[in-house]
């Protein structure tokens, strides 16, 4: 930003000077100057009122020495952000340490996380797929907040749901189906405790032009694109391995990245279809 001011200060001075003071300007010139000082002007005119909070770095050695070499991460996972610039704030983003964040068929279920039932049908159906089969969890805070979630078939006898946890204590869960009396009439319940875990990616309550976990945190994204990531093949034809597929995940995460844009092309390169 401040490399911008100085251009814009520079013209400034320029055209307000004697030597400038009775020169002509051709309507192309004009054209030029008036572009010029639109698009400085408008820049600086985003920076100042849409983005307060954005930095600007004139160079790359000034990002290097003021921002860049000042990202640590701790065992725990949390990434700290402090620039050494003027106007620099910290960030931090905090890994969960307290537990899994998906849990199956039990009581250990930390809020922010998700559960899974598993429900057996009676196997008399002729298409499994045709079966319809709901589950409505009840929170602690009572029937008014319920989320009803539809079962998925997952081979055999076996059909699944699944609720993402936003509340702790005491939750109940009951089962209804009218294609598979195997599924209908199932009840449980299960306890949800506190976590560290920090939930959904959602806008910012607040700040429209910020993210935020369901937790309350605001969310630093450091992005990677990796395409064909789930791919699992290059574009060759051959096969990308598993290790080579988790090598570049946890790559990833070393270097503090928390967020990967990535394809589903179905098993393969996409170029080999066609």
């Amino acid at each position: 930003m401040s490399y911008l001011s100085n251009i814009y200060s520079r013209l400034t001075a320029k055209l307000s000077s004697k030597a400038f003071k009775n020169v002509r300007f051709s309507r192309k010139q004009l054209t030029i100057y008036g572009t010029v000082f639109a698009a400085i002007g408008g820049t600086l005119l985003f920076l100042a009122l849409a983005a307060p909070n954005t930095k600007v770095w004139d160079s790359q050695a000034d990002f290097d020495t003021g921002t860049k070499s000042s990202v640590t991460t701790t065992t725990d996972g949390k990434v700290t952000l402090t620039p050494s610039t003027s106007g620099g704030t910290t960030a931090s983003i905090e890994g969960s340490s307290s537990g899994e964040n998906f849990t199956t068929d039990s009581n250990a279920v930390l809020k922010y996380g998700v559960y899974e039932i598993t429900l057996t049908g009676n196997g008399s159906v002729s298409n499994p797929f045709d079966t319809v089969a709901t589950v409505t969890f009840i929170p602690p805070s009572g029937s008014a907040n319920a989320k009803t979630i539809e079962a998925f078939y997952d081979s055999g006898n076996t059909w699944r749901a699944r609720v993402y946890a936003t509340e702790t204590g005491a939750w109940t869960w009951s089962s209804t189906s009218t294609t598979d009396s195997g599924l209908n009439g199932q009840s449980g319940s299960f306890s949800t405790a506190s976590s560290n875990l920090k939930g959904m990616l959602r806008k910012h309550s607040t700040n429209s032009k910020q993210w935020m976990t369901d937790n309350g945190q605001t969310f630093l994204g450091i992005g990677d694109t990796a395409y064909y990531l789930f791919g699992r093949a290059n574009k060759d034809g051959t096969a990308i391995s598993e290790p080579t597929f988790q090598k570049y995940v946890q790559d990833d995460v070393a270097l503090n990245i928390n967020s990967i844009f990535a394809d589903l092309n179905g098993g393969g390169y996409l170029d080999a279809q066609w």
